[in-house]
């Protein structure tokens, strides 16, 4: 089963998963395509073995019955059972306890090479609300504390399937990143502290677009190029 080690300098749990200490593929040149065995199935394309076996724990199809989106558990999963976390001490700087939590996959288009930027407004609206869904069922399990979506975009990102996919991770604990944003929150005293950011930023060089539902800039703060907020 993985584990959560404690880095005792930086206090943030570390993931450890053993089951993919063996993986290949990332040791593959960066130049190298994610998919590189023109032989090999890809498991999201629909009707290939591994869709035909999988039970989504949701699933949107078409008129036709065929699935437009889907969620299934991760085969690998790097959090895994219903536990508590429960931490062990093993040793003076040896602090670790088991990767309980949930590992899912999301597979939002049965096109194997359509990326999420190419994704109509009907499928982003179909994305969010299964996202919801999946985050209110993680919120209602026992012992899961934090949900994240990520989207793994090339081999250098983790990808290791070219099929447009994401993934659900629901933790047995609250990330240190977010404990430190919700103390930011606590500390700043102008109000909502994404309020003031956006109208601070609203008129300079590092505004990059609003509309009526949205607003994205380069913060003042950005920590690697291209970061958004």
């Amino acid at each position: 089963m993985s584990q959560l080690r404690l880095n005792l300098l930086t206090g943030r749990w570390v993931t450890v998963v053993p089951t993919r200490a063996k993986r290949t593929s990332d040791f593959a040149p960066r130049a190298q395509k994610v998919e590189n065995d023109p032989d090999r199935e890809c498991p999201f394309c629909p009707n290939s073995a591994h869709a035909l076996i999988d039970v989504p724990l949701l699933e949107n199809v078409d008129a036709a019955g065929n699935w437009q989106l889907r969620v299934i558990p991760n085969r690998y999963p790097a959090f895994e059972g219903d536990e508590s976390l429960a931490v062990r001490n093993l040793g003076p700087v040896h602090v670790m306890a088991e990767a309980s939590g949930k590992h899912e996959v999301f597979v939002y288009s049965p096109e194997h090479e359509e990326r999420l930027d190419q994704l109509s407004d009907d499928q982003i609206v179909q994305l969010m609300a299964a996202l919801k869904s999946r985050f209110i069922a993680h919120a209602n399990t026992p012992n899961i504390r934090y949900t994240q979506a990520i989207v793994n975009h090339g081999r250098e990102a983790g990808a290791s399937l070219a099929h447009p996919h994401g993934q659900l991770l629901g933790l047995p604990f609250v990330p240190g990143e977010i404990l430190e944003e919700e103390r930011a929150f606590e500390r700043f005293k102008g109000g909502c502290i994404v309020c003031t950011t956006t109208e601070a930023e609203s008129n300079n060089e590092r505004f990059v677009l609003e509309n009526d539902h949205a607003m994205v800039i380069c913060p003042f703060w950005s920590s690697s190029p291209y970061e958004l907020l």
